[in-house]
């Protein structure tokens, strides 16, 4: 199937049309009893199933399709076919003389340039979805590795940082919950043809912009109180590296909600309005400037 729309701006009609046609392919092959399907989302990241309806809401509302899942395995497919993003080509394998060998005056398209081909996209794919999750898992095993081979009582530290782990697990949860709610709303709105709602600012999202990750990062400095307690706050440098990729993946976010018309000034006002990462009292818009604890 073609997979050249998988970078395309989410949004238009080529990618709902093409969003559309790949869950129709996915129920084709489904095997689930309940007839619910893998979610491809970068939220889901194919680890949960469910109905076509929210898959394909997952898809086209904030989520969008997780650009390295080229080829679909999950959803039956052997072997890439059709055309992939741009980004994910392998020039060896697009070559139409690559590993052909003449024989009685014809070409025959050697099976190694499709291995290599599916390879090449695969391992692309595995840098662009799985790779920087892998950094972030690093980061957060180390305290723990601590943890589970110094053998010390309980003490006082240690109960705080099971109340911060704790509470960041509850944060991030709640914040994700409310997330993913919106942008259901947000895509049963627009298939309804009714204005969609601009940004999240209700619950948790009043008191940040970014809720969520300020949950995961109270869980992954959690994890270091445990390790400095027992003698190894070396282990601060995990959680470090994953606050600084958060933090560029904020940026990134934000960058992409203000290229989006239809949520540019609100949520412009947004940012002067209420804190980045710590949740706090939302300011005044008058001569306030943007928020960045």
């Amino acid at each position: 199937m073609d997979k050249s729309w998988m970078l395309a701006r989410k949004g238009t009609t080529q990618y709902n049309d093409k969003c559309k046609a790949f869950v129709e392919f996915a129920v084709s092959n489904c095997t689930a009893a309940n007839g619910k399907i893998y979610c491809s989302c970068k939220y889901c990241r194919n680890n949960q199933r469910h109905s076509t309806y929210y898959v394909f809401a997952h898809l086209t509302g904030g989520m969008r399709m997780s650009p390295g899942y080229i080829l679909w395995y999950m959803h039956g497919e052997t072997a890439i076919s059709g055309p992939v993003p741009g980004r994910y080509l392998n020039p060896v394998a697009t070559d139409a003389t690559a590993g052909s060998t003449e024989q009685g005056g014809g070409t025959k398209q050697g099976r190694g340039t499709e291995l290599g081909g599916d390879m090449h996209a695969m391992l692309r794919g595995y840098h662009d979805t799985c790779f920087p999750f892998d950094v972030f898992l690093i980061g957060v095993t180390i305290p723990l590795y601590v943890v589970h081979s110094v053998n010390e009582p309980l003490n006082i530290w240690d109960l705080i940082a099971i109340v911060v782990s704790v509470c960041g697990i509850i944060v991030a949860y709640h914040a994700d919950t409310q997330l993913h709610d919106f942008v259901t709303r947000n895509s049963k709105q627009k298939e309804l043809g009714k204005p969609m709602v601009p940004n999240l600012d209700k619950g948790l999202w009043n008191y940040s912009r970014h809720p969520n990750y300020f949950g995961e990062q109270l869980w992954w400095w959690g994890l270091v109180i445990f390790a400095w307690n027992l003698g190894h706050g070396w282990t601060f440098f995990g959680a470090l590296i994953n606050s600084m990729c958060l933090a560029y993946v904020t940026k990134l976010v934000e960058d992409r909600m203000l290229k989006q018309d239809y949520r540019a000034e609100a949520y412009r006002i947004y940012q002067k309005t209420t804190s980045v990462w710590i949740p706090w009292f939302r300011s005044s818009t008058i001569g306030g400037k943007d928020k960045s604890n």
